[in-house]
């Protein structure tokens, strides 16, 4: 094995190429990095049973990242392995928050995805995660009150440049939380004591090694943690410019076998 011994990757826009597919050369580099005795996870902002689905088509096995890194669950038997969902109350309190401003927001409970109403925004999202959502009516935040659960994340799907102006705001105003975007106009929030970063540092001690023995490659802002965490941060060639600017090395874009190339470059 070479010095990396874990690759992580975000899912869409970096593993997953433009037409929504993983390349058969794509899959075979990380078959040949475990079978070198190297471990590949994803590391994304989807639900759970969204990206495991997608996880067993593609033959993995491990770990994968979910909801920002705020669940880390084993691929194969779907067990949970460590969960840092927000208080029900804490959780309240952003619900409320997108309420004042009038803004479309989703919830996640018990790996279920629920809305107020099912609208052009919900099926955008569903169409891209492939799963159901549950309208459960307006304001959401009377449901998850009623619940009382822990809510593993909420996002909001708004105005790209809101969503810009909304987390550099609401990061330095509520401490507890961490407000990123995935996608333009994607406000996803999940607990402080998560992030895409802390996932991968766990992962490494689930898995007995450095985080200097990590890569990582996103290609968003909420990617950033995990680019900076890592031993090799990378920005796939279509990421934006700001995480371009931060990470160790900007490889090809998602495209053109971005984590392909940086296993065989890096690990094989």
């Amino acid at each position: 094995m070479n010095k990396y011994k874990l690759v992580v990757s975000d899912y869409d826009d970096t593993l997953l190429r433009n037409d929504m597919t993983v390349s058969d050369a794509t899959k075979s580099a990380i078959n040949k990095l475990t079978e070198a005795g190297g471990y590949f996870a994803i590391c994304t902002g989807r639900m759970f049973q969204s990206i495991r689905r997608e996880a067993l088509k593609i033959g993995l096995k491990g770990y994968i990242m979910s909801y920002q890194g705020a669940l880390i669950s084993d691929i194969e038997t779907g067990d949970t392995i460590l969960n840092t969902s927000m208080k029900c109350e804490d959780a309240l309190k952003i619900c409320r928050v997108f309420e004042s401003y009038g803004e479309y927001y989703q919830a996640y409970i018990d790996d279920t995805l629920y809305v107020p109403e099912v609208n052009e925004k919900t099926n955008y999202y569903t169409s891209i995660c492939n799963v159901k959502a549950v309208p459960v009516g307006a304001p959401l935040s009377r449901f998850v009150e009623s619940e009382g659960k822990p809510v593993v994340k909420l996002l909001a799907i708004t105005d790209p440049e809101f969503a810009k102006k909304f987390i550099v705001e609401y990061n330095k105003k509520e401490p507890n939380f961490l407000f990123n975007i995935s996608k333009p106009g994607f406000i996803e929030v999940i607990s402080r004591k998560a992030s895409k970063g802390i996932a991968v540092k766990s992962l490494c001690d689930i898995l007995g090694i450095d985080i200097s023995e990590s890569i990582a490659l996103g290609d968003s802002l909420n990617d950033l943690p995990m680019i900076e965490a890592a031993g090799l941060g990378v920005a796939v060639g279509n990421a934006i410019d700001e995480v371009k600017a931060r990470a160790d090395l900007v490889t090809v874009s998602n495209d053109e076998d971005a984590v392909r190339k940086i296993i065989e470059e890096y690990c094989l």
